[in-house]
């Protein structure tokens, strides 16, 4: 059976990459919103091109710029890219981010990152940085992708007027928050997300500009005790995921 997972209008092939679709990228997607259509997207880090195609449903004439470290990866997205409706407004390049725009010339309107956080090793929570999958390695250690690097060619490739939206844990959230204010960000949108239903908040879904808007912070809990998804959790999600499984919701009509 293929190992793919299947949104409304693709399907993402995984069966020989190391980096899958997971529920942070998923949510960051889902957490997009622009008032006015950006022309030129950019998605670091973008493993099999997940972000870079919920953007490209999104915004119908945004050109798609993603970017990937691992040349595996590299090669799945642009097999993913290929394969979608939207095969003409997608450019993968396989580099770092830090050669990226080291190199870049031209400014983007959206910017979208699911980053690597973990910064030590801790073989009970599976996050050894010694793995012997070193692709699992680089998508999981921030010592590949530090904050302030990404931070530096962020401002640098972000138009004036533009958004930067990034998903985080909290407690690393909280650390990213510090240095992207630094940097001269501000912090225009926040959602803290809940797992599961009498849970603590544990990550931070955020948009950032170099502009000042008013300040809007949401909240989202994804799962009830009986793990159903909450209606607010599908109703977030519903443009992109496909609930087979509560196809009666009243939400997922479409």
């Amino acid at each position: 059976m293929s190992n793919a997972f299947h949104f409304k209008q693709f399907t993402i092939e995984q069966d020989r990459c190391a980096m899958k679709v997971g529920t942070d990228g998923v949510l960051l997607g889902c957490f997009v919103k622009e008032l006015t259509e950006p022309g030129k997207v950019l998605d670091i880090g973008s493993g099999t091109g997940l972000l870079a195609l919920m953007m490209a449903q999104q915004f119908k004439q945004a050109a798609m710029v993603a970017i990937e470290i691992d040349a595996d990866a590299a090669k799945q997205a642009e097999g993913n890219f290929n394969n979608s409706p939207w095969y003409e407004r997608f450019i993968i390049s396989h580099q770092s981010f830090q050669q990226f725009y080291s190199e870049a010339t031209e400014p983007f309107d959206l910017i979208i990152c699911n980053p690597p956080y973990f910064k030590e090793a801790n073989r009970s929570k599976g996050n050894n940085d010694q793995h012997p999958d070193s692709k699992r390695a680089k998508a999981r250690f921030a010592n590949y992708l530090p904050f302030d690097e990404l931070l530096q060619g962020v401002t640098q490739l972000l138009t004036g007027d533009g958004s930067f939206y990034v998903v985080l844990p909290m407690q690393e959230a909280s650390a990213f928050k510090l240095l992207a204010e630094e940097a001269g960000l501000h912090l225009n949108a926040l959602m803290e997300v809940t797992g599961r239903e009498g849970a603590t908040p544990n990550r931070w879904l955020m948009r950032w500009g170099k502009m000042e808007q008013p300040f809007q912070k949401e909240s989202l809990l994804m799962y009830h005790h009986n793990t159903r998804p909450t209606d607010e959790y599908m109703a977030f999600t519903c443009d992109f995921y496909l609930w087979k499984k509560y196809d009666d919701h009243p939400l997922l009509k479409w």
